[in-house]
Formats: C-alpha cells, structure tokens, sequence
C-alpha cells in the first residue's frame, strides 16, 4: 500500500474511527489555531499531518489527514504562523 493510499485510507474512516487511531498512535498535538467559528488542531501521525477540526462547544466534528508538501505548505499559508519560525 503506498504512503497516499495509506492517507486515502485514512480519510475514508468515520470520525470515531479516525480519533481512535490518533488516541491508539499516541499523535502528538503540534499546534491549536482558531479558524473562523472551529478550533484546528494539528496532529503528527508519523510523516503525515491531521487536522481535527472542533466546533465552538470543543466537539469534534472532522478529521482529515495530508502529507504531500504543497499541501502543508498551503496550511501554513492559510495559518500565517510565519513569525514563529523566525529565529533571534
């Protein structure tokens, strides 16, 4: 199975299902950033990314896995956290 097929997978699970292999995973939470009325946070999932997006009551409504860099690139974009990679 290649590494696209593998997010692919991934994204086809239910919700529960996709939280449960994150808890199992033990992903580590990267980073929490407000977007619009939902809260994103970013998981690690070996060499992918997951956003898991959570309503304003901090229920989760989606998760959705990346990996290609134009993608993370875009999300980065999307996130203007440029300032926190700048160094001294």
């Amino acid at each position: 199975m290649s590494y696209a097929d593998r997010i692919d997978r991934f994204n086809n699970l239910k919700l529960e299902q996709k939280m449960t292999v994150i808890r199992l995973v033990g992903a580590p939470l990267n980073l929490t950033r407000n977007a619009g009325p939902r809260v994103v946070h970013l998981y690690a999932l070996g060499s992918a990314y997951v956003d898991v997006y959570h309503n304003q009551s901090g229920t989760v409504v989606d998760a959705m896995a990346f990996g290609d860099v134009e993608r993370i690139n875009d999300y980065l974009k999307k996130l203007d956290i440029s300032d926190v990679f700048k160094s001294g």
